[in-house]
């Protein structure tokens, strides 16, 4: 026995079959367009050998300006003479298999863009850093030029992830005994950014949901 199809059912089906797929694709270009919006963040990469995050004149006056570490007469830690930007280079490639992908790839913007080519013009000894160093560290991020060459300033966000590694890398130090104790225990990066969300409208939503039926 054959079956009469219903001309107006089937042509809501595919009419509702239209806007399914008409929504599936707006969502797969909404998505692309955020994923290109993070990679352009402030963290993104300078282009291969530019670091417009480094400014060797205001480098130097910082180094001129901060108090010159102490002449020890005999060293006792593995710190006094292991160079810091030797020990961040040897930590994060032991972070290769500990962390997760992503992970890693903040870290290394943060240790190899930021802070190991900022502390390359102090010459110092792991033990040597001080929280007066990093505080002065912390004072050129917030007026250095931003990574990805793009007007403005960072955001105090952007200097908790610098801090956050920075700390970590030094806690490691510390409880390896190579130094006697973490110089960034006594600094505190200023307040993280507040999050605002968007929330889209009723008007907003509506007029979506019309122009999807398009």
């Amino acid at each position: 026995m054959i079956k009469v199809v219903d001309v107006r059912s089937l042509k809501k089906c595919l009419h509702s079959l239209k806007f399914i797929v008409t929504t599936i694709s707006v969502f797969r270009l909404l998505g692309k367009m955020l994923l290109a919006c993070g990679e352009t963040s402030e963290d993104s990469e300078a282009p291969a050998n530019e670091n417009p995050f480094i400014v060797p004149e205001m480098i130097l006056k910082i180094v001129g300006e901060t108090p010159k570490p102490k002449i020890r007469r005999k060293s006792e830690w593995i710190g006094d003479t292991l160079p810091l930007v030797t020990y961040l280079r040897n930590w994060m490639d032991g972070q290769k298999h500990h962390v997760e992908h992503n992970t890693f790839a903040s870290y290394d913007t943060q240790i190899t863009l930021r802070i190991i080519p900022f502390f390359n013009f102090f010459g110092l000894a792991l033990s040597d850093l001080s929280h007066i160093h990093v505080k002065r560290f912390y004072e050129y991020i917030l007026e250095a030029p931003r990574l990805d060459g793009k007007s403005g300033k960072v955001s105090n966000t952007t200097l908790h992830r610098v801090h956050s590694v920075f700390h970590k890398a030094m806690n490691n130090a510390f409880t390896d005994e190579y130094i006697i104790a973490n110089p960034l225990a006594k600094v505190s990066p200023p307040r993280e950014n507040d999050f605002h969300p968007h929330y889209y409208s009723a008007k907003e939503v509506s007029s979506f949901l019309q122009w999807s039926k398009c």
